[in-house]
């Protein structure tokens, strides 16, 4: 329902059912003043509230010309606004409370790093406000007395490539239930001169806030509008009704108000997965201390994800992970881990142990951040990606996409000695681009020993096998030789794989042959990254065996759906006392470890072999 006012509206309060919008008038003369919204759905100014005033402590009125974006919650019969004031070309986020809605007190002024705010009570003493910030992304500060507030470490989300909110994302406002904290937001987007009108939902866990419970899949609510009297749209706020529902309000430039009263989603209430329930019949089985290892919130240079890992098991029993991490500057760089029992990581290098030098000097400084719609190859802009790892001759390869943006992704690989790389002296060799210029590549790696004396490179699984061999790294680099790689869709078989993405961690040797893990989507689930597995003949690797009648591993957890949802992305694997352990990025954000029996897990794969593999037309990525 849209309806007109002739005030200019700046936020949305609640008192019991009632609904009122705060607003100013459009005169030179601006005040403040509360609309209160009357049965036929118009909106009549009360005169009860016509002396409304916002004050600093030492009596300076505050010009509602100078103000915009208002968050307006009560707690404890304190009314509280979070607003935003334009003065001479700064802009501050002011907050303000009041017992009357009449006289408000500004309590704090903070710089403004972002136009949405929702303000939210905890539970905890220690700290008594939380205050959520939207943009590209979600963040918090907390807070005890509204005066000093404390930014939490880390992100709590960003918009979703693939999904109804896919723009940019705008807070709308909370309502609090026995799990945590369900903040609404508007993902709503202009198309042919149309409005999109989008609700979507996410759950926050009561003792970490940090911590996402459930998001919704889809729209709770979407409509579509000319944009008529709707230019230059934006979210008013949401008010929580008495019957577990909430009325949402958008304003336009027009003057012209937009409302809608929505169920709670009760389902978020009571599922504490962010996922669809389904059972796990995964032939890898999940560490039940998953994740082993998350973003360390007090370093930037992982505060975007640590996730993706490649796997290297040394000599003496002991896994070294080489794993991606995303800095809040949008850049990837690796990291290190290490773990006795493959399971338990705790020899960490605090800073990254490799990082491209200078990477897409092409970007504005100004436009270089994270940015997951623009650059959605796990949310950065540049800098080095999924990491795969070898020892071969005494020697770690290390093998990783240079990402440049979607016009440029290289494969590159850098080496080091097998005894400065276990002594944690990272002294690389000059990374080398050894797939073409010009040509998009990603998902190769190399095989975990030379063949015939020769490097041997798996660099392409769909629509066929393709392996290429070579004697120098470097010859690759300088172009004396080329890599053609012909990635494409094969044709359809009645599996699960319709859609290969690529190739997993580095092949496994085994008897049975090469175990070769990749990735697929099936076209039932579009939505998710699985895990799948193949054997490769030992003599002649494009040749398979066996093919996995069904995914290995499927993104069912709360971890795998925490940032970027329905993602298991596997970058190495190590196999140890017949136990095959692979590790894994959940969701684009978290390092994941999942373990089967290896002989069982080959049986199975061989009684289920699959040899049909016709070609369709290639086509490039």
């Amino acid at each position: 329902m849209a309806k007109q006012t002739p005030y200019i509206p700046l936020g949305i309060l609640g008192n019991q059912d009632s609904v009122g919008i705060f607003a100013r008038t459009d005169a030179a003369s601006s005040k403040f003043i509360i609309l209160w919204k009357q049965k036929d759905g118009s909106f009549a100014e009360s005169l009860e509230f016509e002396d409304i005033s916002i004050s600093l402590p030492h009596g300076t009125k505050e010009n509602p010309a100078h103000c915009s974006t208002f968050s307006i919650s009560e707690h404890e019969k304190m009314w509280t606004a979070t607003y935003i004031r334009i003065k001479r070309g700064t802009r501050e986020r002011v907050i303000a409370t009041s017992i009357d809605l009449i006289k408000w007190l500004i309590v704090s002024e903070v710089a403004a790093t972002s136009d949405d705010v929702v303000l939210a009570e905890s539970s905890d003493h220690t700290h008594k406000y939380h205050m959520f910030s939207g943009g590209t992304f979600t963040r918090l500060a907390y807070s005890k007395n509204l005066h000093t507030w404390v930014k939490a470490p880390g992100l709590i989300m960003t918009y979703r490539q693939d999904f109804f909110d896919q723009d940019v994302i705008k807070l709308m406002g909370s309502y609090e239930t026995l799990r945590g904290t369900l903040l609404f937001y508007d993902s709503s987007y202009l198309k042919d001169e149309q409005w999109v009108i989008q609700v979507g939902a996410v759950l926050l866990d009561k003792h970490t806030p940090t911590k996402i419970l459930w998001r919704a899949f889809d729209p709770l609510w979407k409509a579509t509008l000319t944009t008529e009297h709707f230019t230059d749209m934006r979210p008013l706020g949401l008010v929580e009704h008495t019957d577990a529902t909430v009325s949402l309000f958008w304003t336009s430039a027009e003057g012209y108000i937009l409302s809608t009263r929505l169920d709670v989603p009760t389902h978020a209430l009571t599922h504490s997965l962010h996922t669809h329930p389904k059972v796990d019949k995964s032939e890898l089985k999940k560490h039940h201390k998953n994740p082993v290892l998350s973003p360390a919130l007090h370093l930037e240079w992982t505060a975007g994800g640590t996730f993706n890992p490649a796997a290297f098991r040394d000599s003496q029993g002991k896994v070294h992970l080489i794993y991606r991490a995303v800095g809040a500057d949008g850049v990837s760089r690796l990291g290190y881990s290490g773990s006795t029992d493959g399971l338990m990581f705790d020899d960490h290098h605090e800073q990254a142990v490799f990082a491209m030098e200078n990477p897409r000097l092409n970007v504005d400084p100004e436009f270089r951040k994270y940015d997951p719609v623009m650059y959605p190859s796990g949310g950065s802009w540049g800098g080095c990606e999924d990491p795969r790892m070898v020892a071969i001759d005494n020697k770690v390869y290390v093998t990783f996409s240079a990402f440049e943006g979607w016009d440029s992704i290289r494969i590159g690989v850098s080496s080091i000695s097998l005894k400065n790389f276990l002594s944690k002296k990272w002294r690389w060799s000059k990374p080398l681009l050894i797939s073409p210029l010009q040509k998009i590549n990603k998902n190769w790696v190399l095989f975990p020993e030379k063949i015939n004396g020769k490097f041997a490179i798996l660099h392409n699984i769909s629509p066929t096998i393709e392996v290429d061999y070579v004697n120098k790294l470097e010859d690759l680099a300088t172009g004396k030789v080329e890599i053609k790689s012909n990635f494409g869709k094969r044709k359809p078989q009645a599996s699960w794989d319709t859609y290969v993405r690529g190739v997993g961690p580095p092949p496994l040797k085994t008897d049975k042959g090469w175990l070769v893990l990749y990735h697929a989507i099936d076209k039932r689930e579009p939505d998710q990254y699985k895990l799948g597995a193949m054997l490769l003949d030992l003599k002649d690797p494009k040749k398979i065996l066996a093919r996995a009648p069904a995914p290995l591993l499927e993104p069912n957890a709360w971890y795998e759906n925490d940032w970027k949802p329905g993602v298991v992305y596997a970058c190495g694997a190590v196999i140890e006392n017949d136990t095959l352990y692979v590790y894994y990025g959940g969701g684009d954000k978290h390092i994941c470890v999942a373990t089967a029996p290896l002989q069982e897990l080959l049986d199975k794969v061989i009684k289920n072999k699959e040899f049909t593999l016709k070609p369709e037309k290639s086509i490039a990525i």
